[in-house]
């Protein structure tokens, strides 16, 4: 169901004419709102947006905004799904076909919704590529706040101030880069196993671009081993001047699902998709889903799958410091204790030596 100038109606039953401006000339202004569990998201400044639009273009407003709430809620109610884009489109109206404005043309007001969908996700799950046989997952980029020389280390700064200051650096404040920022990468991959835990992994990684002091590795590669024979792999690298890529490579039985490599994601194999559907900023989508959440009273609690993928990312680090496999139980059950015992913000605090695959020993 569609609205179109005051009325709810069939989609196939909605005529424009074809003397519209927004057809003619493309002279109107939309608005696209998000909707979750039936309520849309910040509407009011929507709705305030789409005023000063209007008002820009010299457009009258046919709707007052107790109006344009009770068209769109109508039109929410009329659709089988509760999260939903609303489109709503405003032209100038029909008028004979003349560049200049009509002084009296109605604006015409066309409003649909579409579900809102969680691409490429529903497709996997769903069965688009068949049984999952592997994952591929990159995370290779420049260093992300490399450590400064020695030499630039104000005169009396303390240890401990100097690695807070320089906090990416040090194991014991960031865990290094691949439980850092390659973690965004192992929460995927934790998504497609459903959650449930590795078996075990193996992994390499080093230091190959010397550190200034810092003690974190700046590349990783780690080969996770599930139960039914599925393996993932986590390849992560922070190095100036290589191949940048942050992609994720789904392959099933039926197809292979591809994100991050190429303008939208695809699926290629038994069931051709592409998403063409709303693109949104992840960082601003993740803030709507939470505000959302609060305003219908409805928490989300991912804390559980957080902590998963955490420890999965975890797993790979001391897979790749002690070069020995790791199983899932070994590194829920790890003493490894990377922060310090005693802590002072004047105080001295020695460096650990660069990990080494074969020496360092899993705790």
């Amino acid at each position: 169901m569609v609205f179109l100038n005051g009325r709810i109606l069939p989609i196939e039953d909605a005529k424009v004419s074809v003397l519209d401006r927004g057809f003619i000339f493309g002279d109107g202004v939309y608005e696209l709102v998000p909707v979750y569990s039936r309520v849309p998201f910040r509407l009011e400044e929507h709705l305030l947006r789409l005023e000063r639009s209007l008002a820009g273009l010299r457009i009258r407003n046919p709707y007052s905004p107790a109006q344009w709430r009770e068209f769109i809620y109508r039109l929410i109610d009329a659709q089988p799904f509760d999260d939903q884009g609303v489109y709503f489109q405003v032209t100038r109206g029909v008028a004979k076909r003349d560049h200049a404005f009509p002084k009296n043309a109605e604006p015409t007001v066309f409003m649909m919704s579409n579900p809102l969908v969680n691409p490429p996700r529903e497709q996997v799950e769903k069965g688009a590529i068949g049984k999952l046989v592997a994952y591929y997952a990159t995370y290779y980029t420049n260093p992300v706040k490399p450590m400064p020389p020695a030499s630039s280390r104000p005169a009396g700064m303390s240890d401990v101030e100097w690695q807070i200051r320089n906090w990416y650096n040090f194991t014991w404040l960031c865990g290094d880069s691949l439980v850092e920022q390659a973690v965004h990468s192992a929460d995927k991959i934790a998504w497609a196993m459903g959650d449930a835990p590795p078996v075990s992994c193996v992994g390499v990684g080093g230091r190959a671009i010397p550190s200034e002091g810092g003690n974190i590795y700046d590349h990783f590669e780690i080969n996770y081993i599930y139960p039914n024979g599925v393996r993932a792999f986590l390849a992560s690298r922070q190095i100036e001047g290589c191949h940048n890529e942050n992609s994720d490579y789904i392959l099933g039985s039926d197809g292979l699902c591809t994100i991050g490599r190429g303008p939208k994601p695809r699926i290629e194999g038994k069931n051709n998709w592409s998403f063409n559907g709303t693109q949104y900023n992840m960082y601003q989508r993740e803030h709507d889903l939470l505000f959302a959440s609060i305003r219908r009273n409805q928490p989300m609690n991912d804390g559980k799958r957080m902590a998963t993928s955490t420890l999965l990312a975890m797993m790979g680090r001391m897979a790749a410091y002690t070069g020995q496999e790791v199983t899932w139980e070994q590194a829920l059950n790890s003493q490894e204790k990377l922060f310090p015992e005693k802590l002072d913000w004047n105080g001295s605090l020695e460096v650990r030596p660069l990990a080494e695959p074969g020496i360092t020993k899993f705790v």
